[in-house]
């Protein structure tokens, strides 16, 4: 498996297709269908590039303690394309991704050569506050798998949840192997 080298962890990264590189700066929370079909269109006329943040999924933390910064989630940009050895990249970012995008624009500009933002959301007013505690409170508190059923309610309509069912159970399944950091 590939890995990007830090010193504060190693970056598991996966690449598809050819052309610009273009790295994908997701949320954690995807759903049953993930984002295989948009990546698989995108891969026709890119070098599509995503990666696991440091602590979640295959990336591993190092022996330190990691602040969970958006800056230094740009950071981990910065080394997957140093390792890679792309001297500049698009970036696609959705949701929290956003925000990591928005930071590794300001720290390494000239190495981005566009930045498409996908549902940011630039402040956080009460409502998304309070549920960004709930969520850490439930991750906090709840096994890996209860976490993941948890997020699916919080982030999913119930039709959809319904018509994917054994996908999400899959997915909460595997969380218990790879569980969310609740920071």
């Amino acid at each position: 498996m590939p890995f990007a080298e830090s010193t504060e962890g190693s970056i598991f990264y996966q690449m598809d297709g050819r052309g610009e590189p273009l790295i994908m700066l997701l949320p954690q929370s995807r759903g049953p269908r993930g984002v295989n079909a948009l990546i698989d269109l995108l891969s026709k006329k890119f070098n599509v590039i995503r990666y696991d943040q440091i602590g979640t999924g295959r990336s591993h933390l190092g022996s330190g303690n990691y602040d969970l910064s958006i800056p230094n989630r740009a950071n981990e940009v910065a080394t997957v394309l140093d390792s890679l050895a792309i001297e500049s990249a698009n970036l696609l970012c959705h949701s929290t991704g956003c925000g990591i995008g928005l930071a590794t624009a300001y720290m390494l500009n000239k190495r981005v050569k566009s930045l498409i933002l996908i549902n940011p959301w630039s402040y956080a007013d009460d409502y998304i506050s309070t549920m960004q505690r709930l969520r850490i409170s439930a991750a906090n508190n709840l096994s890996p798998y209860d976490y993941a059923h948890f997020n699916f309610t919080m982030l999913f309509p119930a039709q959809y949840r319904r018509l994917h069912q054994k996908e999400f159970e899959q997915i909460a399944v595997k969380a218990i192997s790879q569980p969310h950091n609740p920071d």
